[in-house]
């Protein structure tokens, strides 16, 4: 690729990309060239970064620090060095996500580096998200849990911990039907068209505890499609009905025992003098030609 070519990208790449050098005592970086996306990063006219501390383009002492740090870590491993940060300046706070490595030593012999960092703040902020998401959840008393598209579980809440007897680390990368051993009431492929189709499905479901032990369980599924952040996933929450599906059989059953009686009943109500009847004719048969019975 021709100088010009790169000397392009370089400028036009939304990228903040530079290179940078070090004082050999650490006590400052500085700005070798930068690209256009970097300098409006720091609020400075293109091209006006050259020969300018970090301090002077605003960086914080500690943020400067962190810097020098990793630009020394991958100068003595020999590689690309990866890190994350959270970049202060005036009231805002952007995260950057960050890549430097080593090139070589300048003119007045002080070591040079290249960087190249790119604004992840909207990705942290729904990292952040999710972390809040998953705190509400593991107050829930159901047994909760997300699965990704290969129904690998990603998140396994406290509630389902208590129900199924799995811990969360057991839990997370297992496939979800073959851990429980679900049994379900419709064909699976009809459930995930179903899914697919309205975006959610609710049903009876029968899952395997790590005990052994069996429960019934409403289960809800919502699908979450995916975004540039990940993946979709499928949202599950399982509520324990081990207990009312027991009562009803048992109320169907006494109800059952119910009709049985009265059917019994009524039929007997309506021939009032059938006992009478037959206790008259056995009293007969036995007496035979008994005149006196």
């Amino acid at each position: 690729m021709s100088e010009h070519a790169l000397r392009s990208i370089f400028d036009t790449s939304p990228l903040l990309l530079g290179l940078v050098e070090i004082a050999d005592d650490d006590s400052q970086i500085l700005h070798v060239y930068d690209s256009p996306a970097t300098a409006r990063f720091l609020g400075a006219p293109i091209g006006g970064t050259a020969g300018l501390s970090a301090r002077e383009l605003g960086a914080s002492t500690d943020i400067e620090r962190l810097w020098v740090a990793r630009y020394r870590e991958c100068e003595r491993a020999g590689r690309p060095v990866h890190f994350e940060y959270e970049h202060l300046r005036d009231d805002e706070s952007v995260w950057l996500s960050c890549v430097v490595v080593p090139v070589h030593r300048g003119p007045a012999g002080r070591m040079r580096f290249s960087y190249m960092a790119t604004d992840i703040t909207a990705r942290k902020l729904a990292e952040t998200h999710v972390a809040n998401q998953a705190r509400l959840l593991d107050l829930s008393r159901d047994a909760i849990l997300t699965r990704g598209p290969d129904d690998r579980i990603l998140f396994w809440n406290r509630g389902a911990e208590e129900l199924y007897g799995y811990r969360r680390e057991e839990a997370v990368g297992q496939r979800s039907h073959d851990l429980l051993r679900t049994r379900f009431t419709d064909p699976l492929d009809d459930i995930r068209r179903q899914l697919e189709r309205e975006g959610e499905w609710q049903g009876e479901l029968e899952h395997t505890c790590r005990d052994g032990h069996r429960v019934e369980t409403l289960s809800r599924w919502v699908l979450h499609a995916a975004d540039p952040f990940g993946p979709g996933f499928v949202l599950e929450s399982n509520t324990d009905i081990t207990d009312r599906k027991e009562w009803e059989r048992q109320l169907v059953e006494s109800s059952q025992r119910k009709d049985q009686h009265l059917a019994m009943l009524a039929h007997e109500l309506r021939n009032p003098l059938a006992p009478l009847r037959a206790s008259n004719d056995i009293v007969r048969a036995r007496a035979g030609d008994d005149p006196v019975l």
